[in-house]
């Protein structure tokens, strides 16, 4: 419930004009993503997480912005993966980037969701179990608003034979860019 309301003040809040508000310090994505597969876990103990870490990991972001998205993108990968594969995280360091991808297998988003994805207020997921799961929608599209905070770009793709995976992509300083 907490979280639906916070979803909900933040969608209030981006659908005004403003941005998403970001306070960056150093941050290792490592740590990030150890946090959020070990929070994930703790909630969903029959679920497998896997993660891989290549490269150089640092840089500045807000990293209570940075757990709050990356819980959301693996919290719907268990949501609405197989229970029967592990959901995997990588985070690669590149020059200038961090990627972090969040894998899962199961039914693909379908083409009309894809559209919308980020959006907010799209209503209805089928998750794993193949059942509706009626909300608001909103966890996405904050997840789209952090990432463009910092700079950077969230892509997914999605299909029965390769599975789900959203990738993250944040420049490492403050004021670059990353272009689509």
């Amino acid at each position: 419930m907490q979280q639906m309301v916070t979803d909900l003040l933040e969608f209030a809040r981006v659908s005004f004009g403003q941005t998403i508000p970001i306070e960056r310090a150093s941050v290792d994505i490592e740590q990030v993503v150890r946090d959020v597969a070990a929070e994930t876990r703790a909630a969903n103990p029959s679920c497998e997480i896997r993660t891989k870490f290549v490269g150089d990991l640092c840089g500045q972001w807000d990293r209570d912005r940075l757990l709050q998205a990356l819980g959301n993108l693996v919290g719907k990968a268990v949501q609405h993966g197989s229970a029967s594969t592990p959901v995997s995280i990588t985070a690669r360091g590149e020059a200038d980037t961090v990627e972090i991808a969040v894998h899962n297998d199961g039914p693909p988003i379908g083409s009309e969701q894809l559209a919308r994805l980020f959006h907010g207020m799209n209503g209805v997921v089928a998750s794993r179990d193949g059942r509706d799961r009626r909300h608001l929608g909103l966890g996405l599209y904050i997840v789209d608003k952090i990432v463009a905070a910092h700079g950077g770009v969230i892509e997914v793709q999605s299909s029965d034979k390769q599975g789900t995976t959203f990738s993250v992509r944040l420049p490492r300083t403050p004021g670059a860019t990353i272009r689509e």
